[in-house]
């Protein structure tokens, strides 16, 4: 169990699945099996978490490793709070793709913690935001097609890997919420801006979306997979990169 622990933070999302799908075999002829394995499960859960909310917690994993959807992504219980969650998708925040200098509005989602976002957390320094633009899905893959015409088969494979949350540096966003449409974030595409930006007066207008348990859940273990994989290959003290 502590291989699955570090294998969930450190390796790619398809072995990730492959990992999960071990506590739901469709094979059910031992029962007893399924109930240990699915009590295992319950040791990765955020502890927080009411019984009714693990039980759903549950069948929300045990739904996208079926049908690689997740369904409820996102969560309508928060959305009047003044309080800015990891995940959420907000609307007129600054958006920069440097080295272009052009600064505009634009919708995007929080990366930083929920705690470092919280401005009753006082710090001898300013926090700033962490955010990733919001993409529409449709519009990305229509400029693949334009700029990969004799490969419709790759742009599809990746469709489906990018719906799949295979795709380490990308994280799909199902719509739902008030958001229109499928869409995606880069997770190499981040931009800072000062905490104070944000109108804390106005967030429950601002807000796109909340994520769900499982939403949340999700996107932190794609964030770890993205940024700490420690499998680089590198052995660092030696001077040496192993081949692969």
């Amino acid at each position: 169990m502590v291989f699955l622990r570090i294998a969930c933070l450190l390796i790619g999302a398809s072995l990730l699945q492959v990992l999960l799908r071990q506590f739901f075999k469709n094979d059910t002829s031992n029962q007893q099996q399924q109930r240990f394995s699915t009590d295992e499960l319950h040791q990765f859960l955020p502890t927080f978490l009411s019984q009714g909310s693990q039980d759903a917690f549950i069948d929300e994993i045990k739904y996208f490793l079926a049908s690689q959807q997740a369904k409820p992504f996102y969560s309508f219980a928060l959305t009047e709070k003044s309080i800015l969650f990891q995940g959420d998708g907000l609307s007129g925040l600054s958006i920069i793709n440097l080295p272009d200098p052009t600064i505009r509005p634009g919708s995007a989602v929080l990366l930083s913690n929920t705690c470092d976002m919280d401005p009753s957390n006082r710090r001898l320094f300013d926090s700033s935001l962490t955010y990733a633009p919001i993409f529409s899905l449709q519009r990305y893959l229509e400029a693949l097609r334009r700029e990969f015409p004799n490969d419709d088969d790759r742009v599809i494979n990746h469709e489906n890997s990018i719906r799949q949350q295979l795709i380490t540096q990308i994280f799909f966003l199902p719509q739902g919420g008030k958001l229109q449409d499928d869409s995606i974030i880069f997770l190499d595409r981040i931009v800072s801006a000062s905490s104070k930006t944000i109108n804390r007066d106005q967030i429950a207008q601002s807000r796109i979306f909340t994520l769900s348990d499982f939403g949340a859940w999700l996107l932190a273990l794609k964030l770890s997979i993205h940024f700490c994989r420690i499998r680089d290959r590198v052995d660092r003290n030696a001077g040496t990169i192993v081949p692969e």
